[in-house]
């Protein structure tokens, strides 16, 4: 490695430090979600291409940093089901304010697929030594959105789950020491990984108010892990809800 490059994880990124910032690379995978014979779940495939865009570009943008580059590599042919997934990856973009990025990728050609199938990878850029804060005992874990997947999500009218807005905003308080999407594992998986990361104990609230367990599917929701002094800043956020504080 060059003098001055190192290369890291953090939770679901891989970090490469360079002299003057951070390379922040995600990527998430969609595999039986199409309209093809194979498929589970019998969706359009330019919602394929939104949804797994959604994943990847959350995580980097959840850790302040600008998408640079996204790599679709689509496992299907261009036409018609690769050009619609590349609508989808392209009208995400655009939801995300994401203007200015390299899309490049690739399709399958050679071999007639019968289940859709695709990979996201977005690189991002973060200027300078940025990273997150730790957490400390006493630090609310507050949800941001609902846990949805499959067929109960509609990007384009559900208003209860996280939107990229909601993510710039959270950034920029300064009570928040971090912004952690969640996944297919739910919220309970994420907050406790978070505590662990910190030595750190989740409790939750009993009874819990939203379904901890529960699978987010495409970054429905995220968890914001907060000083509580900022209680008010984030009980103002009217997706937000309070699920846990961390201790000891």
């Amino acid at each position: 490695m060059p003098n001055g490059i190192t290369t890291s994880r953090h939770r679901d990124l891989t970090l490469t430090r360079l002299p003057q910032g951070t390379l922040v690379v995600a990527c998430d995978s969609c595999g039986s979600i199409g309209q093809k014979p194979a498929d589970a779940l019998q969706v359009p495939a330019y919602y394929c291409g939104r949804f797994t865009a959604r994943v990847a570009l959350m995580e980097v943008l959840a850790f302040g940093a600008r998408p640079v580059t996204v790599a679709n590599a689509v496992s299907c042919e261009m036409e018609p089901t690769g050009r619609e997934i590349i609508r989808g990856v392209q009208e995400e973009l655009a939801a995300a304010g994401v203007d200015q990025v390299a899309l490049t990728g690739s399709t399958e050609e050679n071999f007639p697929s019968q289940m859709t199938a695709l990979g996201i990878t977005v690189v991002g850029y973060r200027p300078g030594e940025g990273s997150w804060l730790p957490s400390r005992e006493g630090d609310l874990v507050y949800a941001v959105g609902r846990p949805k997947v499959g067929g109960e999500i509609d990007l384009d009218r559900d208003k209860e789950i996280v939107s990229y807005e909601e993510i710039f905003r959270l950034r920029q308080l300064a009570g928040v020491r971090e912004v952690i999407p969640v996944g297919s594992k739910g919220i309970r998986y994420e907050a406790e990984n978070a505590a662990w990361y910190n030595g750190l104990v989740f409790t939750p609230l009993d009874p819990p108010p939203l379904e901890l367990e529960k699978s987010a599917g495409p970054a429905t929701c995220l968890i914001a892990l907060v000083d509580s002094g900022c209680r008010a800043d984030l009980e103002a956020l009217p997706k937000a809800t309070l699920v846990g504080a961390f201790r000891r």
